[in-house]
């Protein structure tokens, strides 16, 4: 069984580099780096994907404020300026990117 031995050698990696086994969560970016490094997990290519779960008309304006932040745009799709919100559920006001771009304008002073 392949799994069997990727969770075993992971369970021995960890108790040999590590006094108690971590919480992924506790790791810093460079912990997580040299443990995937460990397992021999190649994360240089790696890009974490992106879903859009809502589809906002946005202006130019805005659309190029939320790309500069990485989000998901599209500038003509059929005339229209389109932002792939990446998360659902909550009023958009607290959204990261929007609070983060109404700071940049001083509009949350």
């Amino acid at each position: 069984m392949i799994l069997r031995r990727i969770i075993e050698e992971y369970k021995e990696y960890l108790e040999y580099n590590f006094t108690e086994i971590p919480k992924l969560d506790d790791l810093d970016e460079e912990e997580l780096k040299e443990l995937a490094y460990g397992l021999n997990i190649e994360i240089d290519d790696y890009i974490e994907p992106v879903e859009a779960l809502e589809h906002w008309i946005v202006s130019d304006w805005l659309a190029d404020k939320l790309e500069s932040y990485g989000e998901l745009v599209t500038k003509d799709f059929l005339g229209l300026t389109i932002w792939g919100r990446t998360c659902s559920g909550q009023a958009i006001l607290l959204d990261w990117v929007i609070s983060q771009i109404c700071n940049d304008l001083d509009m949350l002073k």
